[in-house]
């Protein structure tokens, strides 16, 4: 009886070390596999370029560049100002609107059409109290340069060489927020306008 209890606890006592070492080694695999083991460097996959596009404004010697998603065109302008007798004179503004020809199709589809964005451009001097109060929110008179200068505007305003853009948005089609064509056209406009530089 004593030897069979001593074979029996042998048993236990050898089982209970393997156990022990089983753990051990559970324990010692899984902290290297955390702390010890290097790393594989981490691989972040290069991002996929956009196709860049360039618009040209050859009438206002300025080119921007936009993703490319959207083909961009653009029509130009003076602004007009009308005198008595209904005479119009121009006002010393010109401006641009951005066009998409996939926008123009979509809007056709909701019987109006035009552009997403678009542009005036300012000479220095120019008071922006009177042209663009209801678009920038300027409730006194002043020039485009005291605007651009004063930073409040800068969201609103660009500025290239000697003149300054400032940015609108057309209520044709709902403007920039009614379609998801339009909201296209509307930031890469927007991405136009942020690089434009002289040529």
């Amino acid at each position: 009886m004593n030897k069979k209890q001593s074979q029996s606890g042998s048993a236990h006592l050898v089982v209970i070390i393997l156990l022990v070492v089983a753990l051990l080694g559970a324990f010692g695999f899984v902290f290297w596999q955390n702390f010890m083991q290097p790393k594989a460097a981490d691989v972040t996959p290069a991002p996929v370029a956009a196709t860049s596009k360039t618009l040209t404004i050859s009438e206002m010697n300025v080119r921007g560049q936009y993703t490319g998603n959207l083909d961009l065109s653009y029509s130009y302008g003076q602004l007009l100002e009308t005198h008595q007798g209904g005479v119009q004179t121009p006002k010393g503004i010109d401006y641009i609107e951005v066009k998409s020809p996939q926008y123009s199709t979509e809007c056709e589809a909701q019987a109006s059409g035009g552009p997403a964005i678009g542009f005036n451009r300012y000479a220095a001097t120019a008071d922006l109290g009177n042209n663009e109060s209801w678009q920038l929110g300027i409730d006194v008179s002043m020039t485009a340069a005291d605007a651009y200068s004063s930073g409040k505007y800068n969201d609103r305003i660009t500025k290239v060489g000697d003149f300054y853009f400032t940015r609108w948005i057309t209520s044709y089609c709902g403007g920039e927020a009614n379609t998801a064509t339009g909201k296209l056209v509307f930031d890469e406009a927007t991405q136009f306008l942020d690089s434009l530089t002289a040529i």
